[in-house]
Order: C-alpha cells, then sequence, then structure tokens
C-alpha cells in the first residue's frame, strides 16, 4: 500500500471527480483508485461465516473519507447524475464502492431512496456492507419524513425476508442513535412482540437495538422489555440477560429482579 500524499490523493481524487456524470467512468476510476492503494496483505474480507469472504480493498480511512466528501460535494453540483453514480459503485461490489454508494445515496431525499435501499439489501451477503447502507444510506431521506420512513420499516421489519428483516433493525438503530430522532413510541410499537419471533444472527441485531434504546431512554426501555417479558418467552428472558448490563443501575435493577420473580413463580411483578 503506498502511503498516502495529501497533495498527490487531491489531484487523484479530483481527476475522479471529473467524470461523476459519467457512471461506467465512475466506476472504473473509482477502482483503480481503490486499487491503488489497496492493502496487498488482504486479498478479502473474512465475515466469519462459512464459505463467505467480501471482496475488499482494506483502503485507508483518508482515502474514503476523501472519495466519500468529494462525491457528496461534487454531485450536489449534479444531483440528477447522483443515483446514476451511487447505482455504478455498489454494482462494482466492492466494500468500499458501496460504503460509498451508500454515502451518496444518504444525501437523497427523493421518494425512490427506499426502493433503491431494498433493491440493494437483497441482492447483498456482506452484513457490513449493509450497515453502512442502513447507517448513511437512508439519513436525508428519514429525517425529510420520519412517519414514512417509520412506516417503511415496519414494512421491512414484517416480510418474509431475513436480509430485510436485519436490515429494518440496523435502519432503527441508525435512527434512534440519531438525537434529532424524537419518535421513540413508534419504535416500540414496531417492536412489539419481536422478542420471540428472532434468533440468530436477527436476535443478535436485535441486541445491538435494544442497547442502542437503552441509551437514548432507558424508563422506556425497560418498560418495552417487561412487557415483552410478560408474554412467557424464554428469548426475551435471554435478550434482557443480554442487554441489562447497559442499563442505569436504577432499571438494571428492575429487570434484573424481574427475571428473578420470574424464575421463582413464573410470575411477572411490574415494580
Amino acid at each position: 500500500m503506498p502511503a498516502i500524499d495529501p497533495e498527490r490523493l487531491k489531484i487523484q481524487v479530483d481527476r475522479l471527480l471529473e467524470v461523476v456524470s459519467d457512471p461506467v467512468a465512475l466506476q472504473r476510476g473509482c477502482v483503480e483508485l481503490l486499487d491503488f492503494y489497496a492493502d496487498r496483505t488482504q486479498k478479502s474480507i473474512a465475515t466469519g461465516e462459512v464459505d463467505e469472504t467480501y471482496r475488499a480493498f482494506g483502503a485507508p480511512k483518508p482515502l474514503m473519507r476523501a472519495l466519500s466528501f468529494g462525491l457528496r460535494s461534487r454531485l450536489a453540483q449534479h444531483p440528477t447524475s447522483s443515483f446514476s453514480a451511487a447505482a455504478a459503485l455498489w454494482e462494482a461490489g466492492y466494500r468500499e464502492t458501496r460504503a460509498l454508494a451508500s454515502a451518496i445515496l444518504g444525501e437523497l431525499d427523493v421518494e425512490d431512496v427506499p426502493d433503491w435501499a431494498e433493491t440493494w439489501v437483497l441482492t447483498c451477503d456482506d452484513q457490513i456492507a449493509v450497515e453502512e447502507l442502513a447507517n448513511q444510506g437512508l439519513t436525508n431521506w428519514r429525517k425529510a419524513d420520519p412517519t414514512r420512513f417509520l412506516g417503511r420499516v415496519e414494512l421491512w421489519l414484517g416480510s418474509t425476508q431475513k436480509k430485510l428483516q436485519s436490515f429494518s433493525l440496523l435502519a432503527l438503530m441508525s435512527a434512534v442513535e440519531d438525537p434529532s430522532f424524537e419518535d421513540l413510541p413508534t419504535v416500540f410499537r414496531i417492536l412489539d412482540g419481536t422478542t420471540g419471533t428472532f434468533d440468530g444472527a436477527l436476535f443478535l441485531v436485535l441486541s445491538r437495538l435494544i442497547n442502542a434504546l437503552s441509551r437514548r431512554s432507558p424508563p422506556e426501555a425497560v418498560r418495552f422489555l417487561m412487557d415483552e417479558l410478560a408474554h412467557e418467552r424464554e428469548s426475551t428472558r435471554r435478550l434482557i440477560r443480554n442487554t441489562k448490563e447497559n442499563f442505569p443501575p436504577r432499571q438494571r435493577d428492575l429487570l434484573e429482579r424481574a427475571l428473578s420473580v420470574k424464575n421463582q413463580t413464573g410470575i411477572i411483578r411490574k415494580p
């Protein structure tokens, strides 16, 4: 991997930005630039799943920051080229190009954004790329219309496609972690009953979302878990055991006492 020379990098990025209106040239130029700075010690990134490795360059963070900022700034001047540029970078199939595609999509607030995101999710097996899409790709669209965002997320969560269910939970987590997002009651309503339906990878994502909610609103999060616990689901007890340490002492104590009472009597007593 060549050392980052700021002056050379600026020239390289500026040259790439000249072709943002040409998706084919943009895709080719971006891949070539990423390859120039690639970490040759890693040919792919393993996710830990059997037979699942994903093409990635191991690109340095300064390069990714420069590309992301440059592409978003230039495309703000050429908005009609934004989606074609994002689509070309996503279709390139590399983890880094998909992160850049998500950054571009996140600047848009048009009604087609969730449709594009859904299509990309269904054809992607790289969980890290999907997380980037959930974290960045829906940002402006979500902020422009939180109600529509929550409606679409609820549809994804009710899907039979596990990829969409996971994407829904990740999108909710991104919203919850945004201080400007305020509709936490609807998030809890959407999650009602889910603690007994998700297992495996989905359970882990749900645990992360509950952790985010515990940081954002501990009283509401503990109330949600207590209500879920009343449904007699072992998975809910496991979820509480996995997340209770992230709550402040008062709420953690309430959850621990509820679990203890449940284990002893089988009856939930809400403090």
